[in-house]
């Protein structure tokens, strides 16, 4: 009975996976024709949305199992490899996805840095049109704008951190930051982006050190507390583990009265499919309750209020805790 049942289960998985594989093909032929006629961006959004929906039914598990390189040999690759932004995600030139050059291409900022062709240009401008780009872009207008905001509250010059700061572009959207900023830092493991945000942000007040999270987690910053504390992308790749302890510690350098800021992509994200099969970019998604969890090694005694909410496009949520102006003392008996 033993082997009827397991022959019996291998049988429905594989009626399964040829039925998968059925669709897969009318996705991917779609797309393949959408090109050929050089209807870019019918073929991008097309491949996103069905691929996001059929990641949605069989998880990632199953794409990383066969679903990615059942997709990545498809003859449609071939155009979709001559876009910069999948090609440099895929490649990983330094040596992790969604490094701060490709974050650039979101931004639409520098030159290309990849060899391509004009349909691979064309095809490379259809996928930073996503809505996951443009959640990208409005994370750092967010946080440019929770800078001024918190300079305005302060009504003086604010101190803040940003951790994994990559090129720093939020800092764009800072208006007069020697006028409110009183010091930044910044830190970061890749040194080819922290030479690039000192290039771009040469102010005497920006601090910047080739770092990893690893610095931060065994309190090697020099004795200091910020108005703000925030990161950009750092919590899309850290286990919930990971996360609490990234948040406490970060929460631990918050000044009084001030601020930390994380986000993280939600669950449901529509590129998510074709980030995994074609890009070799794996993030970790969250609902609400999962970023909620974040706090689980606070002190909600040292909590004033908290607060998650998302992008307009609803991809990214965003966690943002306030403390308490006076800390309350420890009581021993």
């Amino acid at each position: 009975m033993l082997v009827q049942s397991l022959t019996t289960t291998t049988s429905h998985q594989e009626n399964i996976q040829g039925i998968t594989q059925t669709l897969i093909d009318r996705i991917l032929d779609k797309c393949l024709t959408d090109f050929e006629h050089e209807d870019y961006i019918a073929g991008v959004h097309h491949l996103c949305v069905r691929l996001g929906k059929l990641l949605q039914t069989h998880g990632t598990d199953t794409f990383q199992d066969w679903i990615k390189d059942y997709c990545l040999s498809h003859p449609v690759s071939q155009y979709l490899m001559q876009s910069p932004f999948t090609k440099r995600c895929f490649d990983k030139p330094r040596g992790y996805a969604g490094d701060a050059t490709l974050i650039d291409y979101i931004y639409r900022i520098g030159d290309l840095k990849e060899e391509h062709s004009e349909a691979g240009r064309m095809i490379h401008d259809a996928c930073i049109m996503s809505s996951c780009c443009d959640s990208v872009r409005w994370r750092a207008q967010h946080l440019g704008r929770e800078i001024n905001k918190m300079f305005d509250q302060k009504r003086r010059k604010i101190s803040a951190i940003s951790i994994a700061s990559g090129h720093l572009r939020e800092l764009s959207y800072v208006d007069g930051f020697d006028v409110k900023i009183e010091n930044f830092v910044g830190l970061d493991q890749d040194e080819n982006s922290n030479d690039v945000a000192r290039t771009n942000f040469p102010h005497s007040n920006l601090f910047i050190f080739d770092e990893s999270i690893r610095y931060v987690l065994a309190k090697k910053l020099p004795e200091q507390s910020f108005d703000l504390v925030y990161s950009t992308g750092l919590f899309d790749y850290l286990e919930d583990k990971l996360a609490s302890r990234m948040t406490s510690r970060m929460f631990d350098l918050v000044a009084p009265g001030g601020s930390m800021i994380i986000p993280n992509f939600a669950k449901g994200m529509p590129e998510q499919g074709y980030m995994e099969a074609f890009m070799d970019w794996y993030l970790i998604y969250r609902d609400e309750a999962q970023v909620f969890d974040f706090m689980s090694e606070l002190n909600m005694d040292e909590v004033e209020s908290y607060d998650i909410y998302s992008d307009p496009s609803g991809n990214v949520l965003y966690l943002k805790v306030n403390k308490k102006g006076c800390i309350p003392l420890l009581h021993t008996n």
